[in-house]
């Protein structure tokens, strides 16, 4: 698989780069920034640790060169407001290119939904949100069938009523305030950075599904289209996926709160 990666020089790109060439799958990895000397740099080093594939530098013109376009680049790490422009001319690259897109940038899912419209096909189009899930999993370790759903950040709604062995409620309070309470921790250390390794491993894993298409589980923000009662916004939901994309949405039967949070999760 070809993986073309905007933000390559960035701390989540660079760090994506480096996880994917050192897995045994052959992925190509192609690096794209605005700074072509730090992408140099950054391949010039990469290559040396080559497992499998190849990687190579890149520019703007190459976001089409890959099977799986994955946007890490950002203007500011939250703000739809300042990060929208950098999805819109990514978008006006991607005419007569069929390939998926992965979607890192946040706000994720406004951005996920953003792209989905324009590109008009939202199978093609997935954000990724499972460091959500990762920090349940750390607060409930053992724990098995550990997932989080909804909108990345502090509105995401654990799902325990698919968690085994069952957890009581005061386990469950304390995961709440662990998931919850991890970015606001990271942030506060004030480090000039961003979760770069787990999101890095995270993205990689989800790559390395889309080339097995082998109906792993998943979670995704995509664009729904009345699944869990919602339209015409992207959330975490339960997922397959494959090479293109999107394969499959599942429509687990949650709780009734678990529900609710869900449709109310989606600012």
């Amino acid at each position: 698989m070809r993986v073309a990666i905007t933000g390559g020089a960035g701390g989540v790109g660079s760090a994506l780069a480096y996880t994917l060439v050192t897995r045994p799958e052959p992925f190509d990895v192609v690096l794209i920034d605005r700074g072509l000397e730090r992408v140099t740099s950054h391949v010039m080093d990469l290559e040396l640790l080559l497992e499998a594939g190849g990687v190579r530098a890149g520019s703007c013109p190459d976001v089409t060169d890959g099977d799986v376009l994955v946007i890490c680049a950002s203007a500011s790490p939250t703000r739809a407001a300042d990060n929208a422009p950098i999805i819109d001319e990514i978008a006006g690259r991607l005419s007569g290119w069929d390939g998926a897109v992965l979607v890192v940038t946040n706000p994720v899912d406004a951005l996920t939904a953003r792209l989905a419209r324009t590109l008009g096909d939202r199978r093609r189009v997935l954000g990724y949100t499972l460091n959500d899930t990762l920090r349940l999993r750390a607060a409930l370790p053992g724990g098995k069938d550990v997932w989080v759903l909804g909108e990345h950040g502090d509105a995401a709604v654990p799902i325990f009523s698919r968690v085994h062995p069952p957890v009581d409620e005061a386990r469950r309070t304390d995961a709440r305030a662990f998931v919850r309470g991890w970015y606001r921790r990271h942030v506060a250390l004030d480090a000039g950075r961003s979760s770069t390794w787990t999101s890095a491993t995270g993205i990689a894993r989800m790559l390395a599904a889309m080339a097995r298409d082998d109906g792993e589980q998943w979670v995704a923000s995509v664009l729904l289209d009345g699944e869990y009662g919602l339209r015409d916004v992207a959330t975490g939901v339960p997922v397959t996926i494959g090479p293109r994309g999107l394969v499959a949405i599942q429509e687990w039967e949650l709780a009734p709160d678990e529900l609710a949070a869900l449709q109310t999760s989606p600012r």
